[in-house]
């Protein structure tokens, strides 16, 4: 430590030291740029991702759908049998010779009476479980089939299904039931493709046992599934859970309980690994060229910094001269070394002017170096000095901003353009007892419009008791209209413009909120009929364009006070208020149900299509989400009785 370092080992370390520094700024410069492309890729990932999610989660409630369909149907047949057993007094061996002849090979039709429960004859072997004989006898509901879960007539072979509906035989509550296999009742496509990347649909009973599989259906049927426990420990409103398949490969599962099933599920799954490719392959490129275009940067800064130090170490020894001379004259004592950079040819220039600037040193440059120093920390439009007592002293801009001449603006005339509603906002501002100010209002501007600015300002410190300020009036005005524009893209569907859920669940809670009197209100939870059949025949383009005609309709329907949304799909729900009775609100949904049964003319095509509504009435006593559940049952009720028609909630028959 006794040696000092000589002055090229000094200049090596200031080298260094910038080289450095030039490297840290490069890094600096690139890191938003970079921070934003992973931004930018992150959110389409995402964006990818949950659009995957709602491509499993849509696939699953669309089979969900065609399935139970396929159980009403077999329900149908049912219900027809009973009705000639009934009617013509036909024996089950007639009808069962019957539907040998029309179906063969579909099932066997059995009869199950009370007094049957506890003494099984000897054809009770192939009887489905207890609990669904039980379930049957006590449901008196003919409309509505009882099915069993998965069971076998021996152990582990020859897996069925129970299809029964209750039925009155001369005065005696019977069960009159099907016992068919899985493959009658049920039937997915055979996967196509390889399993690595193809999709995979089952479907589970209550029991955890598969019913029905897409791959290897023969092989599985009836063999419990994996993670059944972890399915059913998730909660109603996650759709999506990760598990293995029977085959031991990881999958993502979306999945829809069935309606009028003893809790039967339908999964659709995707291979997890095909799932993650889509959004991990770009975080992975884009993290290999980030480094390279680093790396390639910092090598540039390297050479750049070669060519930039030559003359800055002159220019370091011409201001070590002004100090070792005591400001002399520098061309006594440095040689300047040229470059070819203008700004340090220029720096050059001030240094030997520096020693005269040095001597002007007053109050007055210091007072006008404060000022403007605040000023350019402000920003800039229209400019503006104040005094505590006299308000605005002067100002510039005021003219090309308002139209009105600047000295109409000094003093306290400026406020007379504020809008009245932003007044007590700005006497607010200026009664603030801090050091700054930072306020938004809208002025009149020469067009005679509105215009949102900003208004900043800082205090000049000064020993003279009235305190002095100097600010700007920034013109904000676009960026406020893009912020109200991305808050009103937050609360509406991009497709039809009508709001959506979230403007929807805000609307109800209002309404909830506020006390009605003498007035009554209502939800209507419209599902369009038919619509899957026109997606899967003309196309999304012509259901998206379907879906634009239906909004339109149900706005040209919508009285003044009405609300509606669009849930997502073909769901629509009207919010309707300031009823009178509800017969007015069974009106509504009449008037809806003739619109939209209208032929739509969609690019050249007649398109037909129907509705079902479920309709609920409001209750304070209820949340919004319990409201709007109530009237998704109705829905499906609704769907039940044929479609295109209404039901009430509480006229359901819950028994």
């Amino acid at each position: 430590m006794g040696s000092r370092l000589n002055p090229q080992a000094k200049d090596s370390i200031r080298r260094y030291r910038l080289r450095t520094w030039l490297g840290l700024l490069v890094i600096i410069a690139l890191l938003p740029i970079l921070g934003l492309a992973i931004l930018a890729v992150w959110q389409v990932t995402v964006q990818d991702k949950n659009a995957s999610k709602t491509r499993l989660l849509d696939s699953a409630r669309a089979l969900a759908r065609s399935v139970e369909n396929d159980i009403i149907i077999n329900t149908t047949l049912l219900k027809s049998l009973a009705t000639a057993s009934y009617t013509h007094q036909t024996s089950i061996e007639q009808l069962q010779s019957w539907l040998d002849h029309a179906q063969p090979g579909l099932g066997r039709l059995y009869v199950v009476s009370p007094h049957e429960r506890q003494t099984p004859t000897s054809e009770h072997d192939k009887l489905p479980p207890a609990e669904f004989l039980q379930s049957a006898l006590d449901f008196t509901d003919r409309n509505r089939p009882v099915i069993s879960n998965l069971y076998f007539t021996s152990p582990l072979h020859d897996p069925k299904i129970a299809l029964g509906i209750a039925w009155q035989h001369q005065s005696i509550q019977q069960v009159l039931y099907f016992v068919l296999s899985p493959r009658r009742l049920l039937q997915l496509a055979p996967q196509l493709g390889s399993s690595e990347t193809s999709l995979l649909i089952a479907i589970v009973d209550g029991n955890g046992k598969i019913i029905a599989r897409s791959r290897d259906n023969d092989r599985y049927v009836g063999q419990p599934v994996p993670d059944w426990e972890k399915l059913m420990s998730l909660p109603r409103t996650e759709k999506f859970f990760e598990a293995k398949t029977k085959e031991g490969s990881h999958v993502i599962f979306s999945y829809e309980f069935l309606a009028g099933t003893p809790g039967w599920v339908l999964v659709v799954g995707e291979p997890l690994q095909a799932f993650d490719a889509r959004w991990k392959k770009p975080l992975m490129q884009l993290g290999i060229g980030g480094g390279i275009m680093l790396l390639l940067a910092l090598w540039l800064t390297s050479k750049l910094s070669g060519y930039i130090l030559r003359p800055m170490r002159s220019l370091a020894k011409e201001a070590r001269g002004i100090i070792d001379n005591k400001y002399q004259e520098l061309y006594n004592t440095v040689e300047y070394s040229s470059s070819r950079i203008l700004e340090f040819d220029s720096l050059h220039e001030s240094i030997i002017a520096a020693q005269t600037a040095l001597k002007l040193s007053t109050q007055q440059a210091e007072n006008s170096e404060l000022k403007y120093r605040t000023l350019a920390h402000t920003g800039a439009l229209t400019l503006w000095e104040a005094n505590a007592k006299q308000g605005i002293t002067s100002i510039t801009g005021w003219q090309e901003l308002t139209g009105a001449p600047n000295e109409h603006a000094l003093r306290w005339n400026w406020i007379k353009r504020v809008h009245p509603e932003d007044v007590n906002i700005v006497r607010q501002c200026l009664a603030s007892d801090t050091n700054d100010m930072d306020c938004e209002f809208r002025i009149l501007t020469a067009d005679q419009t509105w215009h949102w600015v900003r208004a900043k300002g800082s205090a000049i410190p000064s020993k003279n008791t009235s305190q002095g300020w100097i600010g700007t009036l920034e013109d904000i005005h676009e960026r406020r209209k893009m912020q109200e524009h991305v808050a009103h893209l937050a609360l509406h569907d991009d497709l039809t413009k009508l709001p959506n859920r979230t403007a929807l669940n805000q609307h109800l809670q209002q309404m909830l909120s506020r006390t009605t009197h003498g007035h009554q209100s209502g939800i209507l939870f419209l599902d369009l009929d038919y619509f899957k059949e026109v997606n899967d025949t003309h196309g999304h383009e012509t259901g998206d364009a379907l879906l634009t005609a239906v909004s339109a309709r149900l706005s040209a329907l919508a009285r003044d006070n009405d609300f509606i949304a669009r849930l997502g799909g073909d769901e629509f729900v009207v919010v309707c208020s300031q009823l009178s009775s509800q017969e007015e609100l069974a009106l509504i949904a009449k008037r809806i149900i003739q619109a939209l049964s209208q032929p739509f003319n969609l690019q050249g095509l007649t398109i037909h299509i129907g509705v079902s509504i479920g309709i609920t009435l409001l209750s304070n006593a209820m949340s919004a989400n319990e409201h709007l559940k109530q009237a998704d049952i109705a829905l499906y009720k609704a769907k039940e009785n044929g479609k295109n028609c209404y039901v009430f909630h509480h006229e359901i028959n819950t028994d």
